[in-house]
This record gives C-alpha cells, sequence and structure tokens, in this order.
C-alpha cells in the first residue's frame, strides 16, 4: 500500500507493515532489476521512463511577456534589473500554457510552503519535518566532516565571470548554528510533499538517512527539458515572495536575490 520496495528480504517488509501499521496480507513480490548506482527499480518504471518523452522546442522564448507578468512583483530597487526575467521564464511559461495566472501560483505556493503541518491528516509530513530537525540539529554538522578535506576545500571555490573568480582559500565546515537553516528545510519539505514528490518515491521512516537521500536527489536532479527548472531553482524563486492574504492580489517580495 504505501509502495516501498524490500529487495531480497520480505523480513524487511513484514517488519515494515507491523512499524507503519500496513496489511501484510496485501504484500506483493515483484521482479526488480538493479541498476548501476545500486537503485532497484520495476519494469513499469523503466518502459515508463523511456515513454516519457518531453515534447521539442521548436519556437524561442516569450521574454518580452515574462517581462510584463513579473514586472509589477518586482522590488522598486530591482526594476531595471532583468536577470529575473530569464530566471522566472520557465514558470510563467508554464502557468499560461495551462491557463492559469502567475499570482494564482504564488499564492498556491506560499500556502503550500508555509501552512502548518496537520497532524490528522499530514501525518507523513510531520514524521518528515521530524526527522529533518533531529538530523540537521545533531548529525548534519558532523556528516560535512566525512567528506575528505579537498572535496570540502573544493566547495570554496567560485570560478567564473558572474561572481569575480572568487575563491575563498579555506576548507568548508558549518560553522554556523545549522539549526537556523531549519525554517527553509521545513518550507521546502512541505512545499515537496504537497507537490506529491513524496507519494512517488515513498517515505522509510526506518532509515535515518531519508531526508538527506531526498536532498541528494533534488541536487542531482536532471530536469526533462531546458525550459523547466529543477525543482531546488523553482522552490528559491517562489521563496521570495509573501503573501498577506491569498484573497487579495496585494503579494510582497523581498530581494531575489
Amino acid at each position: 500500500m504505501c509502495a516501498q520496495l524490500f529487495p531480497n528480504w520480505k523480513e524487511n517488509a513484514i517488519r515494515h507493515c507491523k512499524k507503519q501499521g500496513c496489511d501484510e496480507m496485501k504484500l506483493q513480490q515483484i521482479e526488480l532489476m538493479k541498476l548501476c548506482c545500486g537503485r532497484y527499480v520495476t519494469q513499469q518504471q523503466v518502459e515508463a521512463f523511456f515513454s516519457n518523452t518531453p515534447p521539442a522546442i521548436t519556437q524561442q522564448f516569450n521574454y518580452e511577456q515574462t517581462r510584463k507578468v513579473l514586472e509589477p512583483f518586482l522590488p522598486v530597487r530591482e526594476k531595471n534589473d532583468h536577470t529575473y526575467t530569464h530566471m522566472f521564464h520557465p514558470l510563467i511559461a508554464g502557468c499560461v500554457e495551462i491557463g492559469r495566472s502567475f499570482l494564482d501560483k504564488i499564492k498556491a505556493d506560499y500556502v503550500m510552503m508555509t501552512e502548518p503541518t496537520k497532524p490528522n491528516s499530514e501525518v507523513l509530513l510531520v514524521s518528515i519535518h521530524e526527522m529533518a530537525e533531529k538530523w540537521i540539529r545533531h548529525y548534519a554538522s558532523k556528516n560535512i566532516l566525512m567528506v575528505p578535506g579537498n572535496l570540502r576545500a573544493g566547495l570554496q571555490t567560485f570560478e567564473g565571470q558572474e561572481v569575480n573568480d572568487v575563491n575563498q582559500k579555506t576548507t568548508y565546515t558549518m560553522q554556523h548554528d545549522p539549526s537556523t537553516l531549519l525554517i527553509v528545510l521545513k518550507k521546502m519539505l512541505s512545499y515537496s510533499y504537497r507537490r506529491g514528490m513524496f507519494s512517488e518515491r515513498g517515505f522509510n521512516a526506518a532509515n535515518d538517512f531519508e531526508v538527506a537521500y531526498f536532498l541528494k536527489d533534488l541536487l542531482l536532479e536532471t530536469p526533462p527539458s531546458v525550459a523547466v527548472l529543477p525543482f531546488l531553482a523553482e522552490f528559491g524563486l517562489m521563496c521570495a515572495f509573501r503573501v498577506n492574504d491569498t484573497n487579495s492580489d496585494k503579494v510582497r517580495t523581498e530581494s531575489m536575490f
């Protein structure tokens, strides 16, 4: 019922059912294939992956339309910054394609990010938040130290013209209190959950690294098209908006950067 996969060990599946309250009589035996990365998938998942071909892009993007839609939401000091036009284009164009206003998306996304969890109807999201808080408060900074120093040093080097080839010349460690990231992390997890991303992958509450694995998969996400933003990029862009009243057309924005 919860769509969890337990390769090779039926005992693990039964233990999971007893812990999560699933009906072990509904367990199904299916044939899985092991990918090079170690992940197990079904034949149906493989077929769905290859049959889900994104539409080809044949025309250039209408940035003028995007600019017209976006400009009312820009902070006054950033009205002349055209960087945002191109960054927000996939989101605004996606709204236009389905006959929806960008304002409606702002309001809906804000609610999905900020609305408190509902213990009765969002039991899984409550568990996700609890696991995220435990991980980031007690283990995140220690987990980082497991990464070899030369790789952590690479995280401090930013090469490129846009950032003026800045090199911090140090090895990355989480020097600030990791719990300061918790508010943003919970927003992102709520947004992901309410967008249905956990229904697609399932959630194993017995795995203390489940939130960390989810973040890793988001970081390595490959969008299906050049006209589709990665999920983390969409979340970061939509975080800039503040809605006082979902029934009003008034929307506040903080600096996009």
